[in-house]
């Protein structure tokens, strides 16, 4: 095995303990799941957020219509 190999070997090992939360203890492992829950909560909230505000511009122009 050359140093090129080496080098790469301990740098790619050196990330499966990030990939599994198993540094840090039970904190990190919380925070892993609030962090990989924030894009489905983004998901969400943003449509629901987008649903209320094209509900109150389908209103808003009913409303103009009638006038």
């Amino acid at each position: 095995m050359n140093c090129f190999t080496a080098k790469r070997l301990r740098v790619l090992n050196s990330f499966e303990p990030l990939h599994y939360g198993t540094f840090g203890g039970i904190l990190t492992r919380i925070l892993y799941v609030f962090v990989g829950l924030a894009p489905l909560i983004l998901f969400i909230t943003g449509f629901v957020i987008g649903s209320i505000v094209t509900a109150q511009n389908h209103t808003f122009i009913q409303h103009q219509i009638q006038i």
